[in-house]
């Protein structure tokens, strides 16, 4: 029976807007199909026309991921897809098989996989064919076969070594590693094959160039020039069917060992053309340079990785696996690795900690990092810290880059572009399954300042459920469509600190998706951040339950959508706060407008609160809080026959139950309001509030987990 039901979720899980189940309500009245009515509106009237945003996206951006443009076409779906995205991550972490104990690394990747537009072996365990591993001297038979494969001649001299140095290892343990060896083997010429549009003698100078961008140093034409080229060449599906391989292959060891209780307290370590092999089976604590190994195998100890563990440190390490069973382990990066703790840029890295109080620190691109490859840090319990500079936390280009984090009380911090973050083509995860945890992107300490008035005392940070993509309509003409990058938190009392484009925020043909089921977090940023958007983006930020606090300093936040772009800001539950401003040097309070619910270019911002005493605390001022909870401003002249006069600005705030508190006159308790742009007073400006105490909406029907026992 457990066998059935992963694969009947990992069939659900090729299908982004896949759907569990959703909740029936009995409400008498539909709360938002009532306001548009009041004010001679429908639900037909918030759309945008599918042919125009065809030639948008064609004129505007290339490698736009496929779910996208379904997103944008039906704005009103947008929490039904993006539920069908937290749904798929909320239960796929934790699934049995008929024959391993959990298959959450693999289902979790098939989501990130199918979400940059692939599908690859999604029932593996029906379709994979076991290796011709030999029964008798299996560890010897993999590495014979890692040498074979590679065109190395392997002596008996080499053959009596390895059986001198693995003698008392339980077979169970050395048919796991074969296992393995034969799947990196595999996935090696998998990574090979994924490049065969590049010339052969350019691939070293492609690493070179890749790692750079992976690291944030990328700015250049050359570096453009070959993303431009290699992006559409690159061939995902054989890279992805490789990874599929080798996490099959850690199951193996994590059953041999965890489940079955297979032991060997010895020790060995054997260089191969792919890199060094290591077990330790005792519970020592031993130290590693990651460089030098393509599998470390540690059974217990508080263990130190230094260097490149667990990642593609060179063109020639296409594959790397480390597994951790037990300790409170260190690991260490610093500015002179390429990548780090589960990062693969071109190729495999993968890094499994099963439990301890583990310590994570990584320059740049690491901590599940991907850019060309797969990069995936999964780490099984313990209160763990993670700290990094950029590109790091949950952060792919073209590829799927995944933290996942199972219990504790966590610690992430990062600048930027880090903590489920996806540019172009790539599937960027940050799960933490429960616990009190805070996640940092520095605001401060400027590394990032923001330009173009959007606050030059903050960094741009690109964190927190982020997707990305690379404008260049303005510049060079290649414009390319961003990822999707997915925040998900399922328990617990968080704080969110950030500082731009943040917490559920998009920019240029992508999404960025925030979850948190329970707990009562804080979220404090300054702009585009907690569902705002700007540049045909779109985001989502819902929390299930708890009192929450959000701080949104500047403008088009919460539910704030700028430029043909959708952002949905869902509160359920709990007594929430809201306050939207900030003090400036003279402590005077300040803020920007588009707030709560409010949009402007073609905008489509939606702000949710269902349930509890709630305050909505903003300024009152012309340009800053007036322009907020419930906001449109169309800024097209009425008679202009731009196509923007085909799309209306959407913004729309609702408030269900409890005793609700207002700093504007505007909005009040038990009534609804319109407000639209001074401007070009029209009705294609479709601002409206309501506070009322009953009813329902259906287009927030779907769940984003399973409901409480």
């Amino acid at each position: 029976m457990k066998k059935w039901c992963s694969i009947f979720l990992s069939i659900c899980l090729l299908f982004v807007s896949f759907q569990s189940s959703y909740a029936e309500e009995n409400e008498p009245n539909d709360v938002f199909g009532d306001l548009l009515t009041q004010y001679e509106y429908q639900r037909s009237d918030i759309d945008y026309e599918s042919e125009i945003l065809d030639y948008l996206t064609e004129m505007n951006a290339e490698m736009v991921l496929p779910w996208f443009t379904q997103w944008w076409k039906n704005p009103l779906d947008v929490h039904k897809n993006a539920s069908g995205v937290f749904y798929s991550i909320s239960e796929g972490w934790n699934v049995p098989s008929k024959e391993y104990t959990n298959t959450g690394l693999f289902q979790l990747f098939l989501g990130g996989m199918v979400r940059t537009g692939h599908v690859v072996m999604y029932l593996p365990e029906i379709k994979m064919q076991p290796f011709p591993i030999d029964p008798e001297e299996p560890l010897l038979d993999g590495i014979k076969h890692v040498y074979s494969a590679n065109g190395y001649m392997f002596t008996e001299y080499d053959a009596q070594a390895v059986r001198e140095l693995c003698d008392g290892m339980p077979l169970e343990i050395q048919t796991a590693l074969a296992d393995y060896l034969y799947s990196s083997t595999y996935a090696a010429r998998c990574r090979d094959r994924a490049l065969r549009k590049l010339p052969k003698e350019q691939w070293y100078e492609a690493y070179q160039k890749i790692s750079l961008l992976a690291k944030g140093e990328g700015i250049g034409k050359e570096i453009d020039d070959l993303v431009w080229d290699l992006g559409p060449d690159f061939d995902y599906k054989p890279l992805y069917e490789g990874t599929i391989y080798v996490m099959y292959s850690i199951f193996k060891i994590q059953k041999a060992i965890r489940d079955e209780g297979h032991s060997w307290d010895g020790s060995f370590e054997y260089l191969t053309p792919l890199g060094k092999l290591a077990f330790s089976g005792d519970s020592n604590s031993n130290e590693y340079r990651g460089d030098d190994y393509f599998l470390i195998v540690d059974c217990g100890g508080d263990d130190t990785y230094k260097g490149a563990t667990a990642a593609t440190a060179t063109l020639d390490r296409p594959v790397s696996v480390v597994i951790d069973f037990a300790g409170d382990d260190t690991y260490i990066a610093d500015e002179h690795t390429n990548c780090a703790q589960g990062s693969g840029t071109l190729g495999i890295g993968i890094l499994v900690d099963e439990q301890g109080n583990d310590t994570y620190t990584v320059y740049d691109n690491g901590q599940g990092s991907a850019t060309f490859g797969v990069g995936i840090l999964w780490d099984g319990g313990g209160d763990d810290s993670f700290t990094g500079r950029v590109f790091c936390q949950g952060a792919a280009q073209f590829g799927v880059g995944e933290l996942i984090n199972i219990g504790g009380e966590d610690i992430y911090y990062a600048f930027y572009s880090s903590q489920a973050f996806a540019n172009t083509a790539g599937y960027g995860l940050l799960l933490d399954t429960e616990g009190n945890d805070t996640y940092t992107a520095e605001p401060y300490k400027l590394m990032t300042p923001g330009v173009h008035g959007h606050n030059d005392n903050v960094n741009y940070s690109l964190c927190q459920g982020v997707g990305f993509g690379r404008r260049a309509d303005l510049y060079d003409g290649h414009s390319m469509g961003g990822g999707m990058g997915v925040l998900v938190d399922l328990a617990g009392d968080d704080v969110y600190t950030a500082g731009i484009y943040a917490q559920a925020s998009a920019y240029w043909f992508a999404a960025g998706l925030l979850y948190d089921k329970a707990g009562n977090d804080i979220y404090d940023a300054y702009f585009f951040v907690q569902s705002g958007t700007a540049h045909m983006g779109i985001t989502e930020l819902l929390d299930d339950e708890g009192d929450d606090f959000y701080k949104a300093r500047q403008a088009i936040s919460v539910g704030g959508a700028h430029d043909i772009s959708i952002s949905w800001a869902i509160d359920r539950g709990g007594n929430d706060h809201y306050e939207c401003w900030y003090e400036d040097a003279d402590g005077n309070k300040t803020s920007g407008g588009l707030l709560l619910g409010a949009s402007t270019a073609n905008g489509m911002g939606f702000c949710i609160n269902i349930g509890g005493d709630d305050i909505y605390d903003v300024l009152d001022e012309p340009n800053k809080g007036q322009t907020s909870i419930g906001f449109a401003q169309h800024r097209v002249n009425n008679e202009s026959a731009s196509y923007r006069n085909t799309f209306p600005d959407v913004g729309i705030f609702i408030d269900i139950g409890g005793n609700d508190t207002y700093s504007r006159p505007i909005c009040v308790d038990n009534t609804s309001w319109k407000q639209e742009s001074d401007r070009y007073p029209r009705k294609m400006s479709i601002g409206l509030g309501v506070d009322i105490e009953e009813g329902w909406i259906p287009e927030l029907k779907w769940q984003a987990s399973k409901s409480k026992e």
